[in-house]
């Protein structure tokens, strides 16, 4: 996966399991998938921060989002670190200075940040 933008969702979505797992991301409920009607949601947990790719199929949006919150307690919420949007078949991205890729990385480095 070396595309700024992934081909399809499901290219998306393999790419980024392909990296939760090349950085440890191995044990059953670190990585959560939900699939429903409204599209596909899968989130990587680590201690109190996950990292949470969205497809939202009523607004064609493929998001990533990190969470936040303090340290040692809840998630307050969510950041948006990319997002696509799919048109005519093929996701394209505004966010010109990264890739895909290299937003899944740098939300992995701050999941791994110590306090």
């Amino acid at each position: 996966m070396s595309e700024p933008v992934p081909p399809t969702i499901d290219h998306a979505f393999n790419g980024f399991f392909l990296m939760l797992r090349s950085r440890g991301f191995t044990e059953p409920g670190q990585v959560v998938l939900t699939k429903t009607s409204a599209g596909r949601d899968a989130t990587a947990h680590k201690d109190n921060a996950a990292l949470r790719l969205v497809w939202a199929l009523a607004d064609q949006t493929l998001t990533l989002y990190i969470s936040h919150g303090p340290p040692s307690g809840a998630i307050a919420g969510w950041l948006d670190l990319y997002r696509a949007v799919l048109r005519d078949g093929t996701l394209h991205s505004d966010q010109t200075d990264f890739t895909f890729e290299s937003a899944i990385s740098y939300g992995l480095d701050l999941m791994r940040a110590e306090p």
